[in-house]
């Protein structure tokens, strides 16, 4: 049984305490941080690094 005194929020489909959820988040950038970019250009043709540099210069 969880414990009813510690604060809860939502963390994908799970129920998670609140002082885990960030941990939980910076995990998850981490592991797809290295490939966001290729990801980007896959998905994209190479199209973000032109919209990226649109939307610095603008």
């Amino acid at each position: 049984m969880q414990n009813n005194t510690e604060n809860t929020t939502h963390f994908g489909f799970k129920t998670v305490a609140e002082h885990e959820k960030q941990k939980k988040v910076g995990e998850v950038f981490h592991s797809v941080a290295q490939k966001y970019d290729v990801m980007n250009d896959v998905m994209s043709a190479g199209m973000h690094r032109l919209w990226k540099r649109f939307a610095v210069d603008t």
